[in-house]
């Protein structure tokens, strides 16, 4: 994955990360006059008294204008795989709205996991996401255009990542039904451990219940056995 993208994770702590960050979207989105940069930050966020999965992401290519796209994910994923998801329609959103003159890409995103997740990952690896992102990366490089991926410390006051983050926790909080439907292997694994060690519970529970049932019957067999006396011989045998 590295070689299609530049993946970075700063070593330094989130104040001085943030304040790097800062100057350098400055500088970028100044010497943007000809929209040769797109600058994306993605985000999502877990209502935990609803259940329910918001994701974000915001488009920026000056400093005035700025475009949100948001996803209610339901309940059918996993916070690790919602923050792939959201990087990879960063991906999409970003190849759907070049330019003929667009050079770089830069996506920010404040998940350290899923970040590491894809600067580790083998060309084998067998997650959806992943593999998608990839696909992307490729038509990128295809087309002679830079990604960048970096992460962006959350909570920061970072205005790109502020603004995510606010959009996917009010998309989290909408209980409403999605044109289309999120629902990642890892929580369908899950499902089926759940609904599998339910079912064995149930199983056993009830086994013990007939096993308890069964032992207020005094069993007695009918029929006595005989007791016969055998007298020992010894045999020997010479040559």
């Amino acid at each position: 994955m590295t070689s299609l993208i530049n993946i970075q994770i700063s070593e330094l702590d989130k104040k001085k990360t943030a304040i790097l960050h800062h100057n350098k979207i400055q500088k970028i989105l100044k010497n943007n006059e000809d929209n040769s940069n797109i600058i994306l930050y993605s985000d999502e966020s877990k209502n935990k008294q609803l259940n329910e999965l918001g994701a974000d992401v915001i488009c920026i290519t000056n400093l005035a204008l700025n475009q949100s796209f948001s996803w209610n994910l339901d309940s059918g994923m996993k916070v690790f795989d919602a923050e792939l998801f959201v990087i990879e329609k960063a991906f999409e959103i970003a190849f759907n709205n070049r330019q003929l003159n667009i050079e770089k890409v830069w996506i920010f995103s404040d998940s350290q996991a899923a970040i590491k997740r894809l600067k580790n990952s083998s060309l084998k690896s067998d997650l959806y996401y992943i593999q998608s992102i990839r696909k992307w990366a490729e038509k990128f490089q295809n087309n002679n255009i830079q990604m960048q991926l970096e992460w962006v410390p959350g909570h920061m006051n970072i205005k790109g990542n502020e603004l995510a983050d606010k959009a996917a926790k009010k998309e989290a909080k909408l209980q409403r039904t999605a044109i289309e439907s999120y629902i990642s292997i890892a929580y369908i694994k899950r499902k089926i451990k759940e609904s599998t060690l339910i079912e064995w519970t149930s199983i056993w529970q009830a086994s013990k219940a007939k096993e308890k049932q069964y032992s207020s019957f005094e069993c007695k067999s009918k029929w006595k056995a005989k007791t016969r006396i055998f007298k020992k011989q010894i045999w020997s045998t010479y040559i």
